[in-house]
């Protein structure tokens, strides 16, 4: 047998059939540091947004029905990543975990005041595309430990509200990261998210 098949050569040498590996088929295994890099993005993204997956299939109005996740990655990729000494470094700040065409949270911020989760913000209501019932969305991320979130909720707060403690019926605690957003009232648009931060809830909180 003589000839090629993928990566290997074969070909008779006295009488014996010999079968070589081409020799660049290391170099084609091998990765450049960009694609590395991209590697390394992917990983991070896939750890980051997968276990928030629920919450993003009703929070991007934006985009068709199934293409929540795919478009939450895309706007990752392209948007929260830095190069620190050739290692990619994701900024939860830059994430957005909803995204859509209403007026954001203004002046929004979050804190723990006696095991109590605080959010306030200000009243844009009138301002752009800023109604005053539109309904105050948040997302609470505990890394690969899930979200809580506004979903679990029977209501939250209005706009115009200016201010909200959410009531959970199981016990939070531990680190978050916190995003914000507001949809309307019918749930047919949002807004973009905006990052608050990150919050510790040192204790269990017995609602």
């Amino acid at each position: 047998m003589k000839g090629r098949i993928n990566n290997l050569s074969f070909y008779i040498r006295s009488g014996e059939q010999i079968v070589r590996a081409s020799s660049n088929s290391y170099h084609h295994d091998r990765k450049s540091p960009k694609q590395l890099i991209h590697r390394q993005k992917i990983t991070l993204m896939t750890e980051f947004l997968s276990p928030v997956k629920d919450f993003l299939k009703t929070s991007f109005k934006s985009v068709e029905k199934g293409k929540a996740y795919s478009q939450a990655s895309s706007h990752l990729m392209k948007n929260a990543f830095t190069i620190v000494d050739g290692t990619p470094v994701l900024d939860p700040q830059k994430v957005l975990v909803c995204q859509g065409f209403l007026s954001p949270p203004e002046n929004a911020s979050v804190h723990v005041d006696g095991g109590n989760i605080v959010f306030t913000w200000a009243n844009n209501s009138g301002q752009a595309c800023a109604n005053a019932d539109d309904q105050l969305v948040f997302l609470l991320h505990k890394g690969n430990y899930g979200f809580r979130s506004s979903l679990e909720l029977s209501h939250t707060a209005s706009r115009k509200d200016e201010v909200f403690s959410p009531l959970f019926d199981r016990m939070i605690y531990g680190d978050f990261h916190v995003y914000m957003a507001f949809r309307t009232f019918d749930d047919t648009d949002i807004s973009n998210s905006v990052y608050l931060g990150m919050i510790s809830v040192e204790r269990k909180l017995d609602f």
